[in-house]
């Protein structure tokens, strides 16, 4: 009776030994740690922006995604990382937010996949661009470009700094420039009129500045010699 009893705890040993070990070779060679954190679902989107008039490469554009982001390159290149959820599994749109300073913010939508997930995108610049400037007999002329159409620029100045005889202070002034002519549907040209001087003192012949700004409230400033 006790030789059976011995050569049963001897089986029974062996059966237990033989579960942990199979349970350790199988993590060994599945790499699943029972013990481990659960490891996100993660995926990555890539893609370039570039701008819609001229093809160029956006540097410095921000990707918004999930509450994460990324900022382009040089070349206008982005890698974001995503964690894949629920809306991602039934293929729902994920919103995607693309924005660059002074061009029109993009808002748009992209169906995230485990792998191999591309967004290229294309931004509309918005804010305008002057041309030229110069000053002729206290007249200054700026010839300004928008995108969005000679129009949209709502006003133009040119910034004139003026010294205060007693304390050698400079004082900018905002002058406001008219518009002359439309040069074509994008361009229009501005003149305004830069007196010797004001009240806050003599004009400062070493530069000047012309600001335009449109309708959404972009700006361009540029600085001219006199």
């Amino acid at each position: 009776m006790f030789k059976n009893r011995l050569i049963l705890c001897e089986i029974v040993a062996f059966f237990a030994l033989a579960v942990l070990t199979s349970r350790c070779d199988s993590d060994k060679f599945t790499g699943f740690n029972y013990n481990a954190d659960k490891i996100e679902n993660t995926t990555t989107i890539t893609g370039t922006i570039t701008n819609i008039f001229t093809d160029q490469p956006v540097a410095r554009a921000v990707i918004e995604a999930q509450g994460r982001n990324a900022t382009t390159s040089s070349q206008g290149e982005y890698q974001i990382t995503y964690v894949l959820g629920d809306d991602d599994l039934f293929l729902r749109g994920a919103p995607v937010r693309i924005s660059a300073q002074n061009y029109i913010v993009l808002d748009t939508t992209l169906i995230v996949f485990p792998t191999d997930n591309v967004l290229n995108a294309r931004l509309e610049y918005g804010a305008p661009i002057i041309q030229s400037g110069s000053v002729v007999d206290s007249i200054t002329t700026a010839q300004v470009f928008d995108y969005q159409g000679a129009a949209d620029i709502d006003s133009v100045f040119t910034i004139a700094f003026y010294i205060d005889d007693s304390t050698r202070q400079l004082f900018p002034t905002h002058l406001l420039m008219q518009r002359t002519r439309f040069v074509d549907d994008l361009t229009a040209e501005f003149q305004g009129i830069v007196p010797d001087s004001l009240t806050v003192g003599k004009l400062s012949r070493t530069s000047y500045r012309i600001l335009a700004k449109d309708k959404m409230e972009f700006t361009d400033l540029e600085i001219f010699r006199f």
